[in-house]
């Protein structure tokens, strides 16, 4: 049978469809037969049809085999990539919540600055949380700095 006689009959329209649709296992041997592989015979035994179910049996269980292993390492190449996602999702969940906290923590340094509005600290605390660096630099600089980082955010230099 042809490659691609052999790859219509595995992939043809109706796989889907639950026409025609047979177990790998029915595949497998449907296949042997069409190719015509036939069993060895013993001539010193009279049994020989015995061994050729066993054969056949042998062939057909080693392919499952084989095929189950193959979907085993797909299913553990699947959990490996979904752990390493959910890993990174983690880790971003914890940034955010950690950059939340940070954010609330900018607006109560802004507030004790003393020769700000009310509307320059909103407007302040504002322009530094939009951006998670600003926030990182601002919480990172000592107090005396920090008013001028405002005043500098405010004349838009920064």
């Amino acid at each position: 049978m042809g490659l691609r006689l052999l790859h219509r009959e595995i992939f043809g329209k109706d796989r889907a469809t639950g026409e025609h649709v047979e177990a790998p296992a029915d595949i497998i041997e449907n296949l042997d037969k069409e190719q015509g592989e036939t069993a060895e015979f013993s001539c010193s035994t009279g049994d020989s049809h015995a061994n050729e179910g066993k054969r056949k049996k042998t062939k057909l269980q080693d392919a499952l085999l084989a095929s189950m292993e193959k979907m085993q390492e797909n299913v553990e190449s699947l959990l490996k990539t979904t752990v390493e996602q959910f890993g990174m999702m983690s880790q971003r969940i914890g940034y955010e919540h950690d950059m939340g906290k940070s954010r609330r923590e900018v607006y109560g340094i802004i507030n004790n600055i003393s020769n700000l509005s009310s509307k320059q600290k909103l407007l302040a605390a504002s322009k530094i949380v939009d951006k998670s660096a600003d926030v990182d630099l601002f919480l990172s600089l000592p107090e005396e700095m920090r008013a001028e980082f405002v005043n500098l955010k405010l004349t838009r230099h920064v």
